[in-house]
């Protein structure tokens, strides 16, 4: 599998192309606030999108959610506990930037370790509650989609509602505790691995 940034000026928020290279079927996840970028990448990657994840539902991570989904008509997954973002701006604060969206609901909710197709790729769910109750990352051969869980050398803000840090630290102890090194793909910012933010994130490290 390949992963393809699509970065966004607004908010600095990642989306990302997740292309199976054997038949250019493509995953976008997180279609945050740039809906002509993501549709350049998905034309100039020649790819063909059969789904949208979601790695959780605060609004700079799907303002461009109505956009793609009409210009792809592919399903909506976001963890169950998330889901209510969509169709109530209070739980997606869209509030923050003046705005009151809302969206059909998702296609498909997901469950830890669920896992969805993307051509003769697999992806796998994995539930990391803490910057919001249905949060999750996706595991890929090509590395980790770690949404606003974990950053470069940071971690999601848990002050928001339904953010909780308890939570958030054992979803990345769970993390660190995947066998070798992995890439992780943040929903801000620059790629990171597994290996440096256990050595060095300041804000949760690895438990001996």
């Amino acid at each position: 599998m390949e992963i393809i940034t699509v970065s966004s000026e607004f908010a600095s928020a990642n989306s990302y192309l997740l292309v199976d290279e054997t038949t250019n079927d493509a995953a976008i996840v997180d279609p945050g606030g740039d809906a002509q970028s993501l549709i350049y990448s998905i034309h100039s990657n020649a790819v063909r999108v059969t789904s949208i994840l979601l790695t959780h539902g605060h609004f700079d991570h799907i303002l461009a959610l109505r956009e793609i989904k009409e210009y792809t008509n592919a399903p909506v997954y976001v963890h169950r506990l998330d889901a209510p973002c969509l169709t109530n701006p209070e739980f997606s604060m869209m509030s923050l930037v003046g705005r009151s969206d809302t969206f059909d609901p998702a296609d498909v909710l997901l469950e830890d370790n669920d896992t969805i197709r993307i051509g003769n790729s697999t992806v796998t769910v994995m539930y990391t509650p803490g910057h919001t109750v249905g949060s999750v990352c996706y595991i890929t051969d090509a590395g980790i989609i770690s949404g606003d869980t974990l950053f470069y050398e940071s971690i999601g803000r848990t002050d928001f509602p339904g953010g909780d840090f308890d939570s958030i630290d054992a979803s990345i102890q769970r993390i660190y505790s995947r066998e070798g090194d992995e890439t992780l793909y943040p929903g801000h910012g620059a790629e990171t691995t597994v290996s440096h933010e256990r050595m060095f994130n300041p804000f949760v490290r690895q438990r001996k």
